[in-house]
């Protein structure tokens, strides 16, 4: 299957905290991440297609340098070592969307994180 055809204009802002994960964007941002989840929800099931959301909805354009980056992160500090650093090539963060198959989602339920509540 083709890739999901790039939207011109879409902007895309990850922001990422100690409470979680904030994806903003504007309308045409939205339509393309949504044109990649139907084409995730489309594949064949034995396949794991996936989307890295900072690589995948990066505008051609930026990436070749014409235009400035479309697709950006935003760590807090409080965050920031946890992640690898930023360069040219590397977003310092992904955020990646897959398609898996129900036995790889019972093996990841059996490894969960369980937070403690607060006080």
């Amino acid at each position: 299957m083709a890739y999901p055809r790039e939207i011109a204009g879409a902007q895309i802002c990850i922001r990422v905290s100690t409470d979680g994960m904030t994806v903003y964007g504007n309308r045409k941002a939205f339509k393309s991440l949504a044109q990649w989840m139907t084409w995730i929800a489309n594949a064949p099931a034995e396949e794991h297609y996936e989307c890295h959301l900072p690589w995948h909805l990066q505008s051609k354009s930026s990436v070749q340098g014409k235009e400035s980056k479309n697709v950006w992160v935003v760590l807090d500090k409080s965050v920031k070592a946890a992640f690898a650093s930023r360069d040219q090539n590397h977003a310092g963060f992904d955020l990646n969307f897959m398609a898996i198959e129900q036995s790889d989602l019972d093996r990841l339920r059996l490894r969960r994180s369980v937070r403690k509540k607060r006080k």
